[in-house]
């Protein structure tokens, strides 16, 4: 959606043990938003 500066993404990573993939937001430099769990 490059009229408001965002991408969709995926990303893969450990949730609670197990290996998963999951949609992310990215800013138009292609820095991914972390989650609010990421951020804490």
């Amino acid at each position: 959606m490059p009229e408001v500066g965002l991408g969709i993404g995926r990303n893969q990573a450990v949730i609670a043990g197990i290996q998963q993939e999951f949609l992310c937001w990215y800013d138009h430099r292609g820095n991914r938003y972390l989650t609010d769990a990421e951020q804490a």
